[in-house]
């Protein structure tokens, strides 16, 4: 099963919702952006975002060379509508 790359889509209401996962990584650490921790019942979970999965791209942008805070940044301005690519 390693090596699936799935694209999840989150909608929420506002952005006094969070989304639900601690996010880890970035360039600027040596490693690849990834999630770190899903709350069961937020909507990362709910969408089908699990513990471990490597982040290819939020929205339109890569995520290969992106620092943690670039990461953070491209998943704040995606607002309430946050599309992503990841590899399991």
């Amino acid at each position: 099963m390693a090596d699936d790359i799935v694209s999840v889509t989150m909608r929420r209401k506002n952005t006094a919702t969070p989304w639900g996962f601690n996010m880890q990584g970035g360039i600027d650490l040596g490693c690849c952006v990834y999630i770190q921790k899903v709350n069961p019942r937020g909507i990362a979970y709910k969408s089908g975002v699990r513990p471990g999965d490597a982040i290819l791209q939020i929205g339109n942008t890569p995520a290969q060379y992106l620092s943690h805070q670039s990461a953070k940044m491209e998943i704040i301005r995606s607002g309430n509508d946050l599309d992503l690519i990841v590899q399991r």
